[in-house]
């Protein structure tokens, strides 16, 4: 039997009994041991109580943001998730702030010094930690009853991937809770799993297959989520995302490749772990990154392994002997021989069309330009290739543009400001926004790159919502997109994005953006559409 405790339907903010009370937006909610709830209300940034027998009253407004996830200690401290931070609300009303601040980013350490990007769900352990899912981080963090910010379990890369707490992945967690053994729970939300994390950090997944069919809707078109794409000569788009490989005609007809919606070790079918780059030599033949391996897929369908696919690591060597810790961008040169990003390793590999593997350039977290053996990244994550065999990569968490030329010397093509600090594990601090030339435009997690034939390089700026161009002399100009987030085609900056993903560019300089789960196309003068793709070679699956 459902009945209303509280609210009339109609938005507001009136404390009040039962239907006489208004909210706007609520989010997350939690309950005291005396029965009385707590519920974020998003829309209004207070937090309001709920009594049993239904009485509203604010006792907390108004916040610096939005909440979206709220717990109670034993104490009858509240705990709220919201913005960039996470609150401490005493029984008396008195609001301070336990961890992070108005800035997005990501960081651990001590209070103001930590930072998060849109933190959602929260809970409370036995001993007063809070674990908190720091939504658009991709990660699972642990905050003491000091303060002290942590990472508990996620690399930070969206995706799917059960593990240990530093490789797993998630996709935009959202709610969590704690079972009373320690074990937490997290609502997955872009992989539609329940995820499980013990409290030695082991993620696993409990519940959800990840579909996310819903052939009714022209924006949801692919069977996973994609994150590589690339474009024949022919003008087809081929799309490596969750477990298989989609091929999209330039008439807007979908089909899939290679793969199955899961992933598996056997079957008839060819199957794949979690795939992540692609890209396409001149003989037809596609490569595909995933977290630990690359795969080779000819014209004909065939499947094979070039390198790697065993256990994570790092390890030079051929064939199956050569060891990956998540690959994600793929180039290929002239002569056949592929150049991969190995993000967490923070390396660019070359594999030899034998399969042979070897450093090309980077050696450990951090920042410096030099010959390959002694330059540093922190965390790329694509790369594409000029006509002279120049390599351009995407380093994200540096939020810079790096070039590599065929001997493997590193310099900085684009971007300035901030990089790695040493900071907590990964040493993130947040990019920042400009045009102008190479020594002054800025970035913020840059994650996809592009190439057209006379030099011009196109990155999918993430934390801009931008598509920057930068010319072979390295300035740097906004080709489309602004600073609002959101899903508007039109021209230049009247457009917006979301997500940004994967970038690729066809014959006649047309980009293609992964943006979520949309394929975007943003012609040279910045004319930003969105096609609507068929799905009836889906349908017929």
């Amino acid at each position: 039997m459902v009945s209303t405790l509280a609210g009339s339907g109609f938005d507001g903010a009136q404390d009040g009994l039962g239907s006489a009370a208004r909210f706007r937006g609520l989010s997350g909610i939690t309950i005291d041991a005396a029965g009385n709830l707590y519920v974020a209300d998003s829309h209004n940034n207070r937090i309001r109580k709920v009594t049993p027998a239904g009485m509203v009253s604010t006792v907390a407004g108004i916040l610096s943001s939005a909440p979206s996830g709220i717990v109670t200690d034993a104490k009858g401290n509240l705990y709220v998730a919201g913005g960039f931070s996470i609150s401490k609300v005493t029984p008396a009303g008195e609001i301070s702030i336990l961890a992070g601040d108005k800035g997005r980013g990501f960081a651990d350490g001590p209070g103001r010094l930590a930072r998060f990007s849109f933190p959602s769900g929260i809970t409370i352990d036995a001993a007063g930690n809070l674990y908190v899912a720091d939504k658009e981080n991709h990660r699972i963090r642990k905050v003491t009853p000091a303060g002290v910010v942590s990472t508990f379990a996620g690399s930070g890369q969206e995706g799917f991937f059960d593990g240990p707490g530093n490789v797993a992945q998630f996709n935009l967690p959202s709610g969590i809770t704690i079972d009373v053994e320690g074990n937490l729970y997290v609502a997955d939300s872009r992989n539609n799993r329940i995820r499980k994390v013990t409290p030695a950090g082991m993620v696993s997944t409990v519940a959800g297959g990840g579909k996310t069919h819903s052939w009714h809707d022209p924006f949801d078109i692919f069977s996973s989520a994609p994150s590589g794409i690339v474009t024949d000569a022919k003008g087809n788009l081929y799309v490596a995302g969750g477990f298989n490989i989609s091929k999209v005609t330039p008439a807007g007809e979908i089909s899939i490749l290679a793969g199955e919606d899961i992933a598996s070790d056997s079957g008839s079918a060819a199957q794949f772990g979690w795939l992540f780059g692609i890209t396409i030599d001149a003989a037809g033949n596609l490569y595909v990154t995933g977290a630990s391996g690359i795969s080779k897929i000819t014209p004909k369908g065939v499947l094979s392994s070039l390198a790697g696919g065993g256990k994570t690591g790092f390890a030079d060597g051929s064939g199956s002997a050569a060891q990956f810790d998540l690959l994600r961008g793929i180039a290929v040169d002239a002569a056949g021989n592929l150049y991969v990003v190995d993000r967490n390793n923070h390396r660019i590999r070359k594999i030899s069309p034998a399969g042979a593997v070897s450093t090309f350039a980077g050696s450990k977290i951090g920042y410096a330009n030099g010959p390959g053996s002694v330059a540093r990244f922190h965390y790329p994550t694509a790369i594409a290739i000029d006509a002279a065999g120049n390599l351009y990569v995407a380093d994200s968490y540096n939020h810079r543009i790096r070039k590599i030329t065929p001997k493997g010397m590193v310099s900085t093509f684009a971007g300035n400001g901030p990089s790695f600090i040493g900071t907590g594990p990964s040493g993130y601090v947040e990019g920042g926004f400009a045009n102008g030339s190479k020594s002054v435009a800025r970035f913020d997690n840059p994650v996809g790159i592009a190439t057209d034939t006379a030099g011009n390089l196109y990155v999918a700026d993430s934390g801009n919502f931008r598509i920057r161009k930068i010319s072979p002399k390295g300035v740097v100009s906004t080709l489309a997109g602004s600073a609002k987030s959101g899903h508007v085609d039109g021209v230049g900056t009247a457009a917006r994005f979301g997500e940004l993903h994967a970038i690729t560019i066809d014959a006649e300089g047309n980009l293609y953006v992964m943006a979520g789960d949309v394929i975007r196309k943003v012609t040279p003068k910045g004319v930003v559409s969105t096609p609507i793709i068929s799905v009836a070679a889906q349908n017929n699956k």
